[in-house]
């Protein structure tokens, strides 16, 4: 086909395109937005339309035109676009949804967003990780030998005081640049 007759069949179908467009309205994307994609879509699918097999041109055209549109939806709609598998669960949890500057509740004037702002609050993530850090540390030090365990435990204050290299090299009775290799 030449660029006229693919101009021409496309023209020819916009109301199509139109009527397609229609059915996606109100899913966040503007009705012109949605038929400007269903349009390069049929544009797209006229070039590759082979009229000499017998198919009609809005039967070859529609799928092309249905998905370019619930594409454009998919990738212009909402805040944050979720994977598809999960899609399935948003509507289970759009009632979950809180807002980040609405009081926690009546009695609490406080806002999840003071909390997150908050470097005094302790985030549940953080604390499992520092618990986490702390059981493989645990783990790492037991494989030392009793000197090099002290020496650490004593250096980084791990279940004692925490000391400097020249007060552990005191209390060992050696000095400090001996223990160096020990220090991160």
């Amino acid at each position: 086909m030449t660029e006229k007759e693919i101009n021409k069949i496309v023209s020819e179908n916009l109301n199509y395109v139109k009527s397609v467009a229609n059915q996606y309205k109100g899913k966040g994307v503007e009705f012109d937005d949605l038929v400007s994609e269903g349009t390069l879509a049929m544009l797209m699918a006229a070039r590759k339309f082979q009229a000499d097999r017998g198919t009609d041109f809005v039967a070859y055209a529609g799928p092309f035109v249905h998905k370019a549109i619930s594409q454009a939806i998919d990738k212009q709609s909402g805040v944050y676009r979720l994977p598809k598998d999960q899609k399935k669960y948003a509507p289970r949890n759009a009632d979950k949804a809180v807002s980040v500057d609405a009081p926690l509740s009546a009695n609490n004037p406080y806002t999840l967003l003071d909390i997150l702002n908050d470097p005094d609050v302790k985030i549940a993530d953080d604390t499992l990780n520092i618990e986490m850090m702390k059981k493989k540390m645990a783990e790492s030090i037991a494989d030392l030998l009793p000197r090099e365990k002290e020496i650490i435990t004593k250096f980084y204050g791990i279940g004692v005081p925490k000391e400097t290299m020249a007060e552990i090299a005191e209390d060992m009775g050696s000095n400090a640049s001996e223990f160096a290799r020990y220090e991160i």
